[in-house]
């Protein structure tokens, strides 16, 4: 197989200049079709030009200086539309970056442009009103996924080398699944947040890196980690290396009474021989804790979440789709007492997730539960030809949000022409094991992909 093209690969072929000029020219092409991205901004040249004088005096300002980057259209990027996907933003175009958007471009990269989402980014696929429905590349008739399926479908058709998402309950790590790529669910603190839209989901959403090899995904997130005063939340330091020696992964194929398309099924069970023949010591679990008691509180928080964001935006009756009105009605009833029973249950989990990842290195999951499905749909109805609710595909990442982990999407093998995506979750602040882990796993064993 012929390794996926990267960002270095890229900075020593072309200029900057030539690298905007391209992605340019691949949107132009293709994006009519795949609608992957809500506003592109073709005034960056001189922006490159600045990049190319740097890399030739020897100076770049990192490893992405010059590189074209797309961001999700729920991150603020000044100057752009940041519409969120809804008609309560259609008309908003932000005058400061976004804390995550500033690093970015503290370290020279170009932000070429917004990438579609579904409204509030709080659905499992990517449609809105505002610009209709994205096609993934591999596939165009299907989705991509969501909420970060914009991002994924710019990157699957090469329009972009690298690109930001968010991630609330999946939001990059399926779509990576379903666009063979490679996503990141960051420890909670890893990248930090700030100036952006109100926190619907509290502190499970964070900004999900995605990338189509690993590598680049690292490139991408050792220039947004770090620490920042104006998020105090973001005090992890820098990635910590993978140790040397036998991991102990523990493997989920399923959660009790949650069916897994047998497809994805046998992938992760082949991917799971693999990580053994590469010398760990993979051990098969049931799971750790219960699924349906725990699955709730995700959407009791964002209920929660909309009824603050009705209040403090007086259109929001009026301009809301009706489903996010039913939400925020929903979290409107909620009492006090029922909303801190529900984050102290949230603390319970982590703590038991941590004492978890004292036994176990590494937890191998599949990423996705369904293949993609039809772009119009919002969610399969049924897996194995069993009914599942609107969250039945999304049931291994939203709990991985709750307790506050990190989280990698790789892919790991092909089931009826489609990719599929192992996650592996590993202990809170080692996002450099899934990272370093991922990179050794994607170089062993190389998955082909019909690139259209």
């Amino acid at each position: 197989m012929t390794q996926e093209p990267n960002v270095t690969q890229s900075c020593q072929q072309f200029s900057s200049v030539e690298q905007v000029r391209r992605a340019l020219s691949r949107i132009s092409k293709l994006d009519p079709q795949i609608n992957a991205f809500c506003y592109v901004d073709e005034t960056v040249m001189e922006q490159a030009e600045a990049s190319d004088r740097r890399r030739a005096a020897g100076s770049p300002l990192s490893a992405i200086d010059g590189i074209p980057v797309a961001v999700k259209d729920n991150l603020l990027v000044a100057g752009m539309p940041a519409t969120w996907g809804t008609a309560l933003y259609r008309n908003f175009i932000p005058e400061e970056d976004e804390l995550p958007i500033a690093r970015l471009r503290a370290a020279g990269a170009i932000i070429i442009g917004k990438t579609n989402t579904p409204a509030f980014a709080a659905r499992g696929y990517t449609n809105n009103a505002l610009f209709g429905s994205t096609a993934n590349p591999l596939a165009p008739e299907l989705t991509p996924g969501g909420s970060s399926g914009g991002s994924a479908a710019a990157l699957a058709a090469g329009m972009v080398d690298l690109a930001l998402g968010t991630d609330g309950g999946g939001s990059t790590r399926r779509p990576a699944a379903h666009c063979g790529l490679v996503g990141l669910k960051p420890s909670i603190g890893l990248i930090r947040r700030g100036k952006g839209f109100a926190a619907l989901m509290a502190d499970l959403e964070v900004v999900g890196p995605m990338a189509r090899t690993v590598a680049d995904l690292r490139m991408l997130t050792e220039v947004l980690a770090g620490p920042h005063p104006a998020d105090p939340a973001s005090f992890l330091p820098k990635l910590e290396p993978l140790p040397s020696g036998t991991l102990r992964i523990a493997y989920l194929p399923a959660f009790p009474g949650h069916p897994v398309e047998s497809g994805i099924a046998k992938t992760i069970e082949e991917a799971s021989k693999k990580l053994a023949r590469l010398g760990h010591e993979v051990t098969l679990i049931e799971s750790f804790f219960d699924y349906d008691a725990i699955a709730p509180l995700q959407n009791l928080i964002t209920n929660a979440g909309f009824a603050m964001l009705a209040r403090r935006e007086p259109r929001f009756a009026e301009l809301a789709e009706a489903e996010f009105q039913e939400q925020a009605q929903a979290g409107e009833a909620l009492t006090g007492s029922e909303l801190m029973d529900a984050f102290d249950r949230v603390r319970e989990f982590r703590a038991h997730c941590g004492r978890f990842f004292t036994e176990y290195d590494m937890l191998l999951t599949p990423a996705i539960a369904a293949p993609a499905w039809d772009r119009r749909l919002q969610a399969p109805a049924t897996i194995n030809a069993i009914p599942v609710g609107p969250r039945g595909h999304a049931v291994f990442t939203g709990w991985v949000n709750l307790a506050g982990l990190p989280a990698i999407s790789v892919p790991c093998g092909i089931s009826d022409g489609l990719p599929v995506g192992m996650q592996i979750v590993s202990g809170f602040g080692r996002d450099g094991w899934l990272l370093d882990l991922a990179e050794i796993f994607e170089r062993q064993f190389p998955v082909s992909l019909d690139r259209r």
